[in-house]
């Protein structure tokens, strides 16, 4: 993952993991020296990001969706998996038919 992000990014930069999940690529980015703002809207996958990364000054946690306009969301939870995802159309469960 190293080889291919350190194509696009390098030692100093600023990166932005926008649905951070559990940080595998907020830990390949800080391999290179990359500051990283982590987005992840999810408090289970929150928890594990500030186990691994909550101390480290080249890391800011966002507990926090992103979407096109400011407003509010509910979190889905996903059928078969430990997470959710961002519930946009009201549908309340995501997999199911």
């Amino acid at each position: 993952m190293r080889e291919f992000y350190g194509r696009f990014l390098g030692r100093g930069d600023l990166g932005f993991d926008v649905g951070a999940h559990v940080g595998s690529r907020v830990r390949s980015w800080r391999g290179l020296g990359v500051r990283v703002v982590a987005v992840e809207p999810e408090p289970d996958c929150l928890r594990v990001l500030r186990l691994f990364f909550g101390r480290d000054r080249g890391v800011v946690i966002v507990p926090a969706a992103v979407g096109a306009a400011p407003g509010s969301a509910s979190l889905a939870p996903v059928v078969g998996h430990a997470y959710g995802v961002v519930d946009v159309a009201g549908v309340g469960r995501v997999g199911q038919p």
